[in-house]
C-alpha cells in the first residue's frame, strides 16, 4: 500500500535520450498498480542474443516488460532522486561487466517505485527459484479449500530420488504436514517436498498461477529435474543441460513481478483475492521465504540480522538468487539476479559458487547502501 501511494504522488513519465547504445529508458510501466519509470540497460536488440565464450544462445523474452520505450531528444530525466538511482544502475553493471559469463537482474526500489534491469528480459534457466511460484500456487489450493496446511504427509521411497534437500538423507515413511512440506522446499531447497506439491496440485496451476501473475516468459516443464534424480545420476544418463527450451525457465523481470505481487497480496485484500489468495497466505508465504537458510547471495555482505525474504536457485552453470531486502520491519527493494553459462573455473582461478556468490552479495550490498 505505501509503494503504491508513493507511485501516485510521481509526476508525469520523463523521457530522455539514450546516453549510450546500450541504453534504454522506458516510459512508466505499472506492475500490478505500481507506476514508476523503469531504465532498463541491455545489448543491442537481436533476434538472438549471444554470451562470449559459448555457443549457446539465450532468447530475449517475447514481450518487454511494460509499454514500449519512448524517447525523446533533448529532454531530461527530472524525477528526485532519479540521478542516484542512475548511478546505482552504473554500479551495477559495472560489476556485471568484470565477469566473464551472462549476468541478468531486475530492481526495484519500493520506496520510490524506480526500477531497472539489465538483461531483465533475457530467458535465462529457473533453477530452483521458480518454487516461489509453486509456493504461491500451493497457497492458491490452500485458499480455495482444497489443500490443508494441517493435513500429514507419508514421504515415502518415490519421491526421495533428488540429490536437492535433506529428506533424501531420511529413512521413507516419516510423516510432515503440507505446512512444513512447503517449508523445507523453499528453506533448505529440498526437491522431495518439490515433489510432493506438485503432485498435489499440479504443474499447470503453477504455470496458471505465473501467466496469471503476468510472468509471461516462465515455464515449469519439470516437477522435478531429471538431472538432480540420483538413480540418473549414478548410471550417467542425466543430462545436466542448461540449453534453452529444455528446463524451466524464467526471466528476471518475470520474478520480479511475482515477488511484487505476494508483496501486494499482503497488503492488499482486494487484490490478494484477484490473485486467488489472501493476505494472510501472502505473509505467510513471505515468512516462510524469510527463514531460507542458503544464504550465500543476496545476504552474504548485508548486516546479519537482515531480513531477506529470498529464493536461491542453482542449476549446471546457473547460479541464482532473487528477493525482498527489508530493513527497519518494512521492504525497501526487491533484486532478482540470474547468471548464466558460468565456467567451473573462471580466468582468475576462482570457482564458479564462490565467485557468483561474491557478485550476487555485492549487488544486493550496493543496493543496500543507496535505498536503505
Amino acid at each position: 500500500m505505501q509503494c503504491r501511494a508513493i507511485a501516485r504522488r510521481l509526476p508525469p513519465p520523463p523521457t530522455r535520450e539514450a546516453s549510450s547504445p546500450n541504453e534504454t529508458l522506458s516510459a512508466l510501466s505499472p506492475v500490478h498498480g505500481i507506476a514508476a519509470p523503469c531504465i532498463s540497460w541491455a545489448n543491442p536488440p537481436r533476434e538472438r542474443q549471444w554470451v562470449a565464450h559459448t555457443r549457446v544462445p539465450l532468447r530475449r523474452a517475447r514481450h518487454e516488460h511494460g509499454p514500449a520505450a519512448r524517447r525523446t531528444a533533448g529532454e531530461t530525466a527530472t524525477l528526485p532522486g532519479m540521478n542516484e538511482f542512475e548511478h546505482l544502475v552504473t554500479r551495477l553493471n559495472a560489476r556485471c561487466e568484470s565477469h566473464p559469463f551472462h549476468v541478468g537482474w531486475y530492481l526495484r526500489d519500493l520506496r520510490t517505485g524506480l526500477h531497472a534491469g539489465r538483461n531483465a528480459d533475457v530467458v535465462v534457466p529457473a533453477a530452483s527459484t521458480r518454487k516461489v511460484a509453486i509456493l504461491m500456487a500451493a497457497m492458491r489450493a490452500v485458499h480455495r479449500g482444497d489443500l490443508d496446511l494441517e493435513a500429514p504427509v507419508t514421504v515415502d521411497e518415490r519421491w526421495l530420488v533428488s540429490n536437492s534437500g535433506v529428506f533424501q538423507y531420511f529413512r521413507p515413511g516419516f510423516t510432515i504436514t503440507v505446512h512444513d512440506v512447503l517449508l523445507m522446499m523453499i528453506i533448505v531447497s529440498d526437491n522431495a517436498c518439490t515433489g510432493i506439491v506438485c503432485d498435489l496440485i499440479g504443474l499447470d496451476a503453477v504455470n496458471a498461477l505465473s501467466r496469471d501473475v503476468g510472468m509471461t516468459n516462465t515455464v515449469h516443464r519439470e516437477a522435478v529435474p531429471q538431472y538432480t534424480i540420483m538413480s540418473r545420476v549414478a548410471d550417467g544418463s542425466a543430462v545436466m543441460s542448461d540449453l534453452p527450451g529444455t528446463v524451466n525457465e524464467t526471466t528476471p523481470a518475470d520474478m520480479g513481478r511475482l515477488l511484487e505481487a505476494i508483496l501486494r497480496c499482503e497488503a492488499d485484500a482486494s487484490f490478494a483475492e484477484t490473485m486467488g489468495v489472501s493476505p494472510r497466505l501472502g505473509s505467510l508465504a513471505l515468512e516462510m521465504m524469510s527463514r531460507q537458510r542458503l544464504r550465500a547471495r543476496l545476504p552474504f555482505l548485508l548486516p546479519g540480522d537482515t531480513r531477506v525474504a529470498h529464493k536461491t536457485g542453482t542449476s549446471g552453470t546457473t547460479y541464482n538468487d532473487v528477493g525482498i531486502v527489508y530493513r527497519d520491519g518494512a521492504p525497501r527493494f526487491v533484486l532478482a539476479v540470474y547468471t548464466f553459462q558460468v565456467p567451473a573455473i573462471l580466468p582468475d582461478g576462482r570457482a564458479a559458487p564462490g565467485a557468483t556468490s561474491l557478485l550476487i552479495g555485492g549487488l544486493a550490498r550496493d543496493c543496500w547502501d543507496s535505498l536503505t
